[in-house]
């Protein structure tokens, strides 16, 4: 006897009058294919599904503010679960609100190039589960949520390079990889300052005037790759400033005040 696999197909209409593909795979498992929500209910933003038909990213550039852009969440979306938000060179968002997206959650965030001063403690938590990469470059931002970014389950990247951040936030995030902190006027580098972050591999902090590295600053990071501390004010480097390990790649020190560089100040590097 013969077995044969069998694909079934069925339309399935929802009393809206949308529909959409349910499929019985090989491993019977459902799927549902991915819909869009009405283009009338979201309007300014848009939503684009990709070619295979399973994600979903929505693009807000040209939201004229912060109601409005809560106002498109509150529409009916058949599929709360996307891949990537964005916000690119929008001249009229100042601030990410507490609930602004409702339930819908995002794999990446993308406000980039914008005025954006403001991230509410909340704004971000539907996405605690989902996000990957959260990317806030080129704004204006000098409030962020950092205190929450231990609740977010898979987080690998976050970018914050030039904004207005003043003062060296307290990370945790046991899953963080890369951090991009670059060109914000943080002052100063807490010896203590990546106490909570164990899997950072990168770490980019040219141009935040920095003036010293403490001894045992950089410990404790044994995936460390690469170091981005140009076009800072670093004077002297003492003894154990920079950790170094097996994985260690590039230390870049580039456009500083260095005269002067003890013994050992490279503990780990050959």
């Amino acid at each position: 006897m013969k077995l044969h696999l069998v694909v079934l197909v069925v339309t399935v209409v929802a009393t809206s009058g949308r529909s959409s593909s349910l499929e019985l795979l090989g491993n019977n498992e459902l799927q549902f294919a991915t819909s869009c929500p009405n283009d009338a209910d979201i309007r300014p933003c848009e939503c684009i599904v990709s070619s295979d038909g399973f994600s979903l990213d929505m693009d807000c550039s040209k939201v004229q503010d912060e109601e409005q852009l809560k106002a498109v969440f509150q529409a009916d979306f058949p599929t709360s679960a996307f891949r990537r938000f964005t916000i690119h060179q929008n001249k009229q968002l100042r601030i990410l609100r507490d609930g602004t997206f409702n339930y819908v959650t995002f794999e990446e965030i993308w406000i980039t190039d914008g005025i954006l001063e403001k991230i509410e403690d909340a704004a971000l938590s539907d996405s605690a589960s989902t996000a990957r990469n959260l990317i806030f470059n080129l704004n204006n931002i000098s409030i962020f949520p950092f205190s929450i970014l231990s609740n977010f389950e898979e987080l690998l990247s976050l970018d914050l390079r030039v904004n207005n951040l003043q003062g060296f936030p307290k990370l945790t995030s046991s899953t963080l990889k890369i951090l991009y902190l670059s060109h914000n006027p943080l002052g100063s580098l807490p010896v203590d300052a990546f106490g909570g972050t164990p899997s950072i591999t990168d770490l980019h902090l040219s141009n935040t005037k920095i003036t010293e590295i403490l001894p045992g600053t950089l410990q404790g990071l044994p995936k460390l790759r690469n170091i981005g501390l140009g076009n800072n004010q670093l004077k002297e480097l003492v003894e154990n400033s920079v950790q170094c390990n097996s994985n260690t790649g590039l230390v870049d020190l580039g456009y500083n005040e260095l005269r002067t560089v003890h013994p050992n100040a490279f503990p780990g590097k050959k």
